[in-house]
Parts: structure tokens; C-alpha cells; sequence
């Protein structure tokens, strides 16, 4: 029996709640398990950072959505966060050291923000780390797309499905709804 494959998807949590779960449903109808750390058994006493490193060992393809208007909950932790990342970039580090696949959905830069103004302002102090983050995630190595609505990841999440399936070495051009590699 073919073993599922299991995607880890990411993301700050608020502003991205419907967002998030339209991925799952396309991960979960193309038949590979998607693992989010709302749906993910957590032991509680180990902490919400822990969690998320142990989320990111138990996963094969690492598929972060990166808000434009929001960073992301910040934990201090000297041992798992000395950069003090957002839990989201932090998991995104994790999964760059085990080299994993990675097809990253960067929300496109006309969406308005949503949510209350404080927390809108919670981000405020992070806007460095914010601007930069997409930055970061932009890489030749890296499927990126960018979306609007829940509607416009579909096709390329149903692409980076068959590219996992498929496994290393098959090219599949530019048949993943507009997205590709990064820079090329």
C-alpha cells in the first residue's frame, strides 16, 4: 500500500481562517493528508513552538500562506526562537533545514487588511520582519504563487499534489495554475 503523503500548511491564523481551510480541502481531495496545528493533536504541556518543530519533522511538503498585512504571533523562546520569528516563519526555517519541498501562496499585495486596528497595530512593530518574510520565502528551489481569494490557490495546490505524487525529476512545466518556480 502507497504510503499518503503529508503536507504541513502554515500560516498566522486570524486573518487567513477560511483561506486555510480551502487549502485542506484540496490537499485532503487529492488524496494526501494535510497537517495544520488546528487539526494536529498538540501535547500541552510541551509548548506551542515545540509542537510546531515536531509538526514540521512529521511532514513531507511544507506549503505556507504569507499574509501580506500580517507577521504573526511572535513566542519568546531563547532555546527554539532566538530571532524572534513569527511561530509561521519559525516553522518555514524548520522546514528550509530539512530541505523540504516547499510551494509557498504569498497573498497578493492588494488584499486589504482585515481584523481591528489593534490588531492591525500588533504588526506594526514586526513590519520589518513582515516586508522581508516574502522576501525570504522567494527562492528558485520554491513553487510560489500568489492568490486573492480561496479560489485562485485551487489549481496550483491541485498542481504541487501531482508534483509530490510524481516524486523528484518529473517536470510538469507551468501546468500548475500560473505558479512556478521563483525567478524562473
Amino acid at each position: 500500500m502507497a504510503q499518503v503523503p503529508i503536507v504541513m500548511v502554515s500560516s498566522t491564523f486570524r486573518d487567513l481562517k477560511a483561506e486555510r481551510e480551502g487549502v485542506r480541502e484540496v490537499i485532503q481531495g487529492q488524496g494526501m493528508l494535510a497537517r495544520m496545528m488546528e487539526t494536529d493533536s498538540t501535547i500541552p504541556d510541551r509548548g506551542l513552538l515545540t509542537n510546531s518543530r515536531a509538526m514540521v519533522q512529521r511532514t513531507e511538503l511544507f506549503l505556507p500562506l504569507v499574509s501580506n498585512y500580517r507577521y504573526g504571533q511572535v513566542i519568546e523562546d531563547a532555546d527554539l526562537n532566538s530571532k524572534r520569528l513569527s511561530i509561521t516563519e519559525r516553522e518555514f526555517e524548520w522546514a528550509e533545514e530539512r530541505g523540504l519541498p516547499m510551494f509557498v501562496f504569498l497573498l497578493d499585495e492588494d488584499v486589504s487588511p482585515t481584523g481591528t486596528l489593534a490588531e492591525l497595530a500588533e504588526d506594526f512593530f514586526d513590519l520589518p520582519k513582515l516586508q522581508a518574510f516574502p522576501e525570504r520565502a522567494r527562492h528558485h528551489s520554491r513553487i510560489i504563487a500568489t492568490f486573492r481569494t480561496v479560489a485562485e490557490y485551487a489549481m496550483p495546490a491541485k498542481g504541487v499534489a501531482n508534483r509530490q505524487r510524481a516524486g523528484p525529476g518529473v517536470d510538469f512545466g507551468s501546468g500548475t495554475g500560473g505558479a512556478g518556480p521563483a525567478g524562473g
